[in-house]
């Protein structure tokens, strides 16, 4: 699934809400590169058996807001393996990022954004 819709420039919005992720372990680069996409809603991806989500974000330069609020995020060893994840979201705001099960702490979330 890596880089699975990356560097799609054109598409503003997208509706994955039946889009099976039971089995998936990485969404790494998943939305990299998404220029013009303004909001993301995953809240019903099953993300239990996620170890990587490295560049999942990056470079989503017209994100505004992210529904992650059931990410589970426990089999991650370490925030290296959601590197760069908000990297480039330059207007994605903390605030706008739901994340309540999200299952890390909010400064974590600031760091991954490296804005």
């Amino acid at each position: 699934m890596y880089c699975m819709f990356a560097y799609d420039t054109s598409l503003t919005s997208i509706n994955l809400s039946n889009f099976n992720t039971n089995k998936l372990t990485s969404l790494g680069g998943m939305f990299r590169g998404y220029s013009s996409l303004t909001s993301i809603y995953l809240s019903s991806f099953n993300t239990n058996n996620l170890e990587c989500l490295c560049n999942m974000f990056l470079d989503c330069k017209a994100l505004t807001f992210l529904d992650i609020t059931n990410f589970n995020c426990e089999k991650i060893k370490t925030t290296d393996y959601m590197e760069n994840m908000f990297k480039g979201c330059i207007f994605l705001k903390v605030n706008k990022i739901k994340y309540k099960d999200f299952k890390i702490r909010t400064q974590a979330i600031v760091d991954l954004m490296d804005i």
